[in-house]
């Protein structure tokens, strides 16, 4: 069940929506994958040397691409509700509000969302 809000926006400005956490399976994928491509430079310690090296290295690439992949952009919405509180919600860019515009705030699942009404 949702709470529903009324009330008017002061300001939108731009930002960038991120996970609270991530998931570690891009770290995973990438250690994965290149260490098993080390596996095929050199033979003996320099094998086992270059497959940890590159394990490591693919690790870090693996955490920037899911960083990559999960952010999105969003907007940071001020809005000054019916019963004079003021609230700030960042939601996903996918819906055009103004400042002026009047919006419908729904609140549940421990998130908030504005829309136009």
């Amino acid at each position: 069940m949702n709470q529903v809000s009324h009330g008017v926006v002061q300001a939108v400005r731009p930002v960038t929506i991120q996970p609270a956490a991530q998931t570690g399976v891009g770290s995973a994928v990438g250690a994965a994958l290149s260490a098993a491509a080390g596996m095929f430079i050199g033979d003996g310690r320099g094998q086992y040397l270059a497959a940890t090296l590159a394990g490591s290295l693919g690790a870090v690439a693996g955490n920037f691409v899911e960083r990559a992949v999960t952010t999105a952009a969003g907007i940071e919405v001020v809005i000054l509700l019916d019963d004079g509180r003021v609230m700030s919600i960042a939601q996903e860019a996918d819906v055009a509000i103004q400042p002026g515009q009047r919006v419908r705030i729904h609140h549940g699942g421990g998130a908030s969302r504005a829309v136009p009404v």
